[in-house]
């Protein structure tokens, strides 16, 4: 298993946990990017659903992942 492999895991289960959804769901999303920009995976999640689900901050804020927007 890829590096990158692993890093999309942890991002299913982060937004899983949070928001009920999978990275599949936010397809638009620059993933690899995320990955090769090694940004953490709470904060690769927040960009996403800020930026590609349009999931206001407070929102965010409420399911703890609003210190990365």
């Amino acid at each position: 298993m890829s590096n990158f492999d692993s890093f999309m895991k942890e991002v299913d289960t982060c937004l899983l946990s949070k928001v009920g959804m999978a990275a599949n769901d936010l397809s638009d999303a620059p993933w690899f990017d995320y990955f090769t920009d090694e940004l953490e995976i709470e904060a690769a999640c927040a960009y996403a659903l800020y930026d590609y689900n349009d999931i206001p901050f407070e929102t965010l804020v409420n399911i703890g992942l609003g210190d990365y927007i």
